[in-house]
């Protein structure tokens, strides 16, 4: 997987299975085209009552399919092709090479040669873009702007026409393949998996090591690993085997030409293409029931029980799996999760199923842990195995399918555009899954209750059937992993012994299980409320004049009462918007606490108290989610975030139900203790994550206050008593200062009924809460002089950290002059300059490390940038000396023309969100600057297009290479920590209220 994205500064991280939501095609015959649709051409596409974008699908001469989506509101252009080929298929001797050759397409083509000019073309014109290969897939995808959408097609379509292999990066670059498999060997899914790969069937296709490294992809004598992979190209990258969609805000006419002259140059080579041997299975007969267990890096307590079970493929129309998952998954009062909690084996509970694309299917039952779970972990799997033939006996109702079916129909009604390039890369790989009339709908489909059906799934739900895996930091175990050296043992266990154990179980330890009860959360207004001219544009909750519950008036006063209205001043926001098509609400409070801001040990209580606080809302909360409503609380350093979304049907009584949690204030001791035990391992565990992960936490601790390291934390939170907590629980909202946004669908009434309780948080008598603080990074002494080097010049500040990691690595953080508009205006401009060649000459040309990228990280206002490099092979000195050389060298290749890089910038700032939710978030983010106008985004863009090529060139030499503007933090083997001079505090900040 080609994990970095070539953009400003993201990293996607891809999931060995991506869901994504699945778009339908329209079937239009064109003479220009061999054009076939798929099953139930000549239907109309069924797609939900917000998507107002249009579809077209054909096929073109040479069998390719390709789908094209009209969106003229899109800002962004985006393509997508899937070739249906992956791991499965890579041959018995070259594990990894469909996956390396994933990354050697992207290394120039005869047409474009240079082996940076595709990644160069797509991040210039605002873009980005990024690939993964799966077992039976390889995707590739970009977006960039619409502008430029037919010229990056034409350097896409070279790809899978015409790619060079050439010798000089097929050597190089399976040391980033290599890189890539370092950079993980401690994720503890990658670990687990490797040990799954161990147990299996060795002669099923699963078996395979799927990433590659320098030995499987290694050239040997009479077996150059560039003859494997024009071979492998040559044999499974045909046009029949691949899927296009393209999305863009152009005519579908328009964009069917840009398409068809480059898209059908690729080759036809059916009578080549080999499927992958699908004849063998997973386990051979008589290997079942086992337990594996291993040890895992982090503090991680898991127990999953997979079960193999015919192919679910054609069964998307019935969905056996889901509504089997629906009951088994619930978390509502009675259910499997509850039953496990009051008991304290386990934390959280997940179900669900998939289709393997190889002839079978697998359902999954996973349960986080706790220690006292791993030490009963043969109840816990008894009492999942009880759950289980209740359903059989009395869970398959026609009642529940219509339950499930009615909230699956109102998820698909308004189910909203995502963004371009996510929905071109989720469709290109689903566009061999459905029929034409379902690619929309096929995800949401649940159209035939068959009780027989389901029941004869529920018979795989066995323990004659069972794998089990157990995660335990004290599993003793007798083997290791091949390549993640992960130690684990394999158990055989007895069937009549997992069926005994569950059929002793006791009436005791049962009778608080309950199947779940009709979900009183489905929402049955979905009407949107007539638009409101008054609430159009954004305006105070307390300038809304309609009479409280209480008689309470937004003006401040109660009729003969003489009472203060608490939400007479707030700084609580309205803003209707019906543009989306959906009738739902996101409201969002933060409560910034003086209990809190500033405090270490108010923080600690904090991040334990809203744990405790969703803990006792899940059961409640968990039947809303279901039917599209959710409420979160989360904690930051300096108070208490609120958010509650969903339908407007019914949302209030959320509300309503976390008010009352609050004002209850108190806690059960077992519960208490329990999530007090796992937000510390919570904290305990990042220090097992990626180096470059951990330097960017360092880099938070050193620059911004208040931020603490997780052992500053840790060691705060494990003096905290329960009395201390619910003491915190009374008074943590005594003070607050309130933030809060309604946006949505609304209207007067409906905003009435949550003024009650937003007043009973208790809001009245605002204090000071201590300012957010930024270190200044300044030229003149403001650290009470700068350290110096042996030349006399000002040196760079040093921190320097040990990761659990075999991977070492470094951050060169630089900052902006100052917090104003153009400061990170030339900041974003240097960054779309700099991103493509810096990751081109350290990761393409040098090889340093799979991990190579320029990133943001700004501060508040205060703008800053990250150039990252982490590696498996390279050193501190080298992979420092690297970007050092890299500044250098670049400042004598500044451009005299900017505007491309502007214009790329500028598009990504003034890109419209694509949900409500989304467009929410922004004008909760300038609510949270104080930018009343909420116009940050425009005035940003402005400055951009103000920004001249002399003011970017004096901002490189004043900031990048200043190096009294940077820090450099290091992620190095114990012995080296200490030889560096140490980061030095200073005094000169930046202040925010």
């Amino acid at each position: 997987m080609s994990s970095v994205i070539k953009s400003s500064s993201n990293i996607i991280k891809l999931d060995k299975f991506i869901l994504a939501p699945r778009l339908f095609f329209f079937f239009i015959a064109f003479i220009c085209f061999d054009v076939r649709a798929l099953d139930g051409a000549g239907s109309e596409i069924e797609k939900g009552d917000v998507d107002d974008r249009v579809y077209q699908y054909h096929v073109l001469a040479n069998k390719l399919q390709i789908l094209l989506i009209s969106d003229p509101k899109a800002d962004k252009a985006a393509a997508a092709l899937n070739v249906k080929v992956g791991s499965y298929h890579d041959p018995a001797d070259r594990e990894g090479l469909a996956h390396f050759l994933e990354h050697m397409l992207f290394l120039g083509t005869k047409k474009y040669p240079e082996a940076d000019e595709y990644q160069a073309f797509i991040s210039d014109n605002g873009g980005s873009h990024n690939a993964y290969t799966s077992s039976h897939n390889t995707n590739y995808f970009f977006d960039v702007n619409n502008n430029q959408l037919e010229v990056a097609l034409d350097r896409f379509a070279q790809f899978f026409t015409a790619p060079l292999f050439d010798e000089f990066y097929v050597d190089r670059e399976r040391n980033a393949v290599h890189s890539e498999y370092q950079s993980r060997i401690q994720d503890d899914f990658r670990r687990g998996y490797d040990v799954y790969r161990s147990v299996i069937n060795q002669s099923h296709p699963e078996a395979k090591f799927n990433v590659g490294n320098l030995t499987t992809l290694a050239d040997r004598p009479d077996d150059k690993v560039r003859e494997d992979l024009l071979a492998f190209y040559d044999q499974y990258y045909s046009a029949e085997q691949m899927a296009l969609v393209v999305l863009g805000n152009y005519p579908i006419d328009v964009m069917l030409k840009m398409v068809d002259n480059r898209f059908n140059q690729v080759p036809l080579k059916q009578s080549k293409v080999v499927p992958a041997q699908l004849n063998e299975v997973l386990f051979l007969e008589g290997e079942l029931p086992l337990e594996v267990i291993f040890q895992p890096v982090k503090e991680l307590r898991q127990m999953s029980i997979n079960f193999s079970v015919p192919s679910i493929a054609d069964l998307y129309k019935e969905k056996p799996l889901d509504f089997i998952a629906y009951i088994l998954g619930h978390e509502g009062e009675g259910s499997l999760l509850s039953l496990l909690k009051r008991r304290g084996l386990a934390e959280s509970l997940s179900a669900g199923g998939r289709d393997k694309n190889d002839g079978t299917a697998a359902f999954y039952v996973t349960v986080q842990l706790t220690k006292k779970g791993v030490e009963e972990r043969e109840l816990v799997r008894s009492l999942v195995f009880y759950v289980i033939e209740q359903i059989k006996q009395k869970g398959v109702e026609p009642w529940r399918y219509e339950e499930k079916k009615r909230l699956s129909q109102t998820a698909f009604r308004f189910r909203e555009n995502g963004a371009a390039i996510n929905t071109v890369r989720g469709l290109a790989s689903n566009m061999f899954k459905y029929s034409a009339v379902d690619v929309i709908s096929g995800d949401y489909l649940l159209e035939r209750y068959d009780s027989e059906l389901i029941k004869h799934f529920l018979g795989f739900l066995s323990p004659n059937n069972a794998y089990l895996t157990t995660v335990f930091p004290e599993a003793e175990t007798n083997q290791i992993s091949e390549y993640y050296q992960t130690p684990y043992r394999v158990i055989k266990l007895s069937v009549d012994d997992l069926e005994k154990k569950t059929e002793a179980l006791s009436a005791e330890i049962t009778k608080t299980f309950a199947l779940p009860d009709a979900n009183p959360f489905i929402p049955e207004d979905l009407k949107l409320f007539a638009v409101d001219q008054s609430l159009v544009e954004p305006k105070l909750f307390s300038q809304i004049h309609a009479a409280t519950p209480n008689g309470l008036s937004n003006t401040g006063s109660a009729s003969g009462s003489g009472n203060k209205n608490t939400l007479a001043n707030k700084d609580i926001w309205v803003k209707q918007d019906t543009s989306y098509g959906t009738p739902r609400v996101k409201a969002q409070f933060r409560l910034l606490s003086p209990l809190i801001s500033g405090r270490l040990k108010g923080a600690a209580k904090a991040s334990l108290y809203v744990d405790l606080l969703q803990d006792r809302l899940n059961e409640y909360s968990y039947p809303a989610l279901l039917a599209g409503a959710a409420v979160s609380v989360a904690a930051n350093n300096r108070g208490i975030d609120i958010t509650i979304q969903g339908f407007h049907d019914r949302l209030y009584k959320l509300m309503s139900v976390l008010v009352d949690e609050i004002e209850l204030a108190t806690f059960e001791t077992e519960r208490f203790e329990q999530l007090k035990s796992d937000k510390l391992r919570q904290w305990r565990n990042n220090a097992k994550k990626t180096p470059y992960h951990q330097l960017y936490n360092q880099l938070a601790v050193d620059l911004y206050s208040p931020y603490w390291s997780d052992k500053a934390k840790i060691n705060a939170l494990e003096a905290v008593t329960l009395d201390e907590l619910i003491q915190f629980a009374k008074e943590w909202r005594a003070g607050a200062q309130v933030k809060g946004l309604f946006y949505g669908s609304f209207n007067e009434a409906w905003l009435k009924d949550w003024q009650s309780s937003i007043s009973r948080l208790r809001l009245e008598g605002e204090q000071a809460i201590a300012p957010v603080k930024v270190v200044s990074l300044k030229s003149e002494g403001v650290r009470g002089g700068q350290p110096q080097n042996e030349s006399g010049k000002t040196a760079a500040q040093y921190d320097v950290r040990v990761a659990d990691h075999s991977d070492k690595a470094v951050v060169l953080y630089v900052q902006g002059f100052d917090d104003s508009l153009e400061s990170q205006a030339s900041m974003l401009v240097l960054r779309q300059l700099l991103q493509s060649p810096f990751y081109s000459s350290l990761r393409t040309e040098q090889q340093l490390g799979y991990i190579v990228f320029l990133g943001s990280l700004q501060l508040k206002e205060v703008p800053g940038s990250v150039f990252v490099v982490q590696s498996p092979s390279a050193s501190i000195d080298k992979m420092r000396s690297a970007i050092e050389t890299f500044i250098v060298d670049y400042s004598n290749k500044l451009p005299d023309n900017i505007t491309v890089y502007q214009q790329a910038v500028m598009t990504q700032l003034l890109e419209m969100p694509t949900s409500l939710s989304a467009s929410a978030n922004d004008y909760w983010s300038n609510l949270l600057r104080g930018n009343i106008f909420f116009s940050r985004r425009q005035a940003l863009a402005s400055a951009v297009e103000a920004l001249s090529a002399e003011q970017l060139k004096n901002t490189y030499r004043n900031v990048v290479q200043d190096a009294s503007k940077a820090i450099w933090v290091y992620s190095d083997e114990p012995k080296n920590v200490g030889k560096q001079v140490p980061y030095s505090p200073t005094n000169s900040v930046y202040s925010y209220p």
